[in-house]
């Protein structure tokens, strides 16, 4: 009979053999790199979500995230190879892994170089040695800047009678807000039965207020000419209360 890699040399029991062979056949499968699952390192850590104002300027809260996907793409292939849910506290694991180099990522809103914001993934490379080992990456941190703050601006609203000059409680009248310079903000409200209005949620930054009053004395191009107040929040937990506006409707 010929000798081979599967024949039994003279002089060893078929049992040795066998075992040798299984040595080396496991030695051949799992000692080289393979990424995927199918071995025992483990990789885990924590998603983590940074808050700022909608300029990026400002940090308001953290928090770990629970209940979203955070991925996992296996060498340097196309895609990614799978993907867990965060757990209530944010943590998060991908177990039964190979030898190999992986890359852990989850999407965040990122300030472009032109001044928007656009999602991005936020990726962590890592590096499998040994057959069971387990990685802590850390936090993975991720943001958006969709934050609010509790400051608030509030105030009244008067009409002024064209015909005895009274004032009144300008009821239902609508009052508008936006950022100044750096602040990006926008909205509006409308009067309640007493002519007040609030608008809360509001970081720190420079805001204008204002309302349209109609042009009785027809000084300005149009029907209706605005009636501004500027104003800053300088503390996210600050309210100001403006001074009465009065307005012809």
């Amino acid at each position: 009979m010929k000798g081979g890699l599967l024949n039994c040399p003279q002089g060893i029991s078929r049992t040795l053999y066998s075992q040798i062979l299984l040595v080396l056949l496991t030695s051949i499968l799992f000692g080289c790199n393979k990424e995927g699952y199918g071995g025992r390192a483990v990789i885990h850590g924590k998603l983590k979500k940074e808050s700022y104002t909608s300029d990026f300027s400002t940090k308001v809260t953290d928090e770990y995230l629970g209940d979203e996907y955070v991925y996992i793409i296996f060498g340097d292939q196309d895609g990614y190879g799978d993907r867990v849910r965060t757990a209530h506290d944010g943590s998060f694991e991908f177990i039964n892994l190979g030898k190999g180099t992986y890359s852990i990522y989850s999407y965040s809103t990122e300030e472009s170089a032109t001044g928007t914001s656009s999602l991005m993934p936020v990726v962590i490379d890592v590096n499998v040695e040994k057959s069971k080992e387990i990685i802590d990456i850390g936090d993975l941190v991720i943001k958006d800047n969709f934050a609010t703050g509790n400051g608030n601006i509030s105030g009244k609203v008067f009409g002024i009678d064209q015909a005895s000059g009274a004032n009144y409680a300008a009821i239902d009248f609508k009052v508008y807000i936006e950022g100044i310079g750096n602040t990006i903000f926008e909205e509006s409200v409308r009067t309640n039965l007493d002519g007040e209005y609030t608008f809360s949620g509001l970081n720190n930054g420079d805001y204008r207020v204002y309302v349209l009053s109609k042009d009785v004395n027809n000084l300005y191009p149009g029907d209706e000419y605005p009636i501004i107040v500027d104003t800053t929040i300088t503390s996210s937990s600050s309210s100001v209360s403006l001074a009465d506006i009065f307005v012809y409707e």
